[in-house]
């Protein structure tokens, strides 16, 4: 019988407490990497968005068509607006929030309200070259906007 009773063991209390300090910690440091987590996703689409102007200028530079009667061209006045699809035909931009099964991708098609694209204007017309101006929006299917101007430092909120 005095076996038993020289036994060490923890007891429910402090079993508990330990489970409790555990949950707390838990709790403050979850929604700082879900934080940290949608920071780098934002940081990725900026970057994108980025790269996405640039694909836009290869194509206008190389005068490649992107449809049966149209070339990428910068536009003689106003504004032309080129989706996904047609400046990035081989998918070479990925959403960053991209599941392992590509269930989540960058909407490539659509209108101004509902897919991505860039809008290049004409700002000024000057002797040795014209001024445009590149607004970017690229959209994923699970919802993530980033809107930019070509040369800001971050998406728009």
């Amino acid at each position: 019988m005095s076996l038993f009773l020289n036994k060490k063991a923890f007891t429910m209390v402090e079993l508990i407490i330990v489970v409790i300090i555990i949950g707390v910690i838990v709790a403050f440091a979850i929604p700082n990497i879900l934080q940290q987590m949608e920071k780098n996703k934002k940081s990725s689409m900026f970057i994108d968005a980025e790269h996405f102007v640039e694909l836009t200028k290869n194509c206008i530079v190389a005068n490649r068509k992107i449809s049966a009667t149209e070339r990428c061209t910068y536009p003689d006045f106003g504004s032309k607006t080129y989706y996904l699809e047609q400046i990035d035909p081989n998918n070479t931009l990925k959403s960053p929030s991209s599941s392992s099964d590509g269930s989540v991708t960058y909407k490539r098609t659509g209108s101004t309200g509902t897919g991505s694209y860039v809008k290049i204007t004409l700002l000024s017309i000057g002797s040795n070259s014209n001024e445009y101006k590149y607004y970017v929006v690229l959209r994923d299917t699970a919802g993530n906007i980033c809107k930019m101007y070509y040369g800001d430092s971050k998406c728009e909120e």
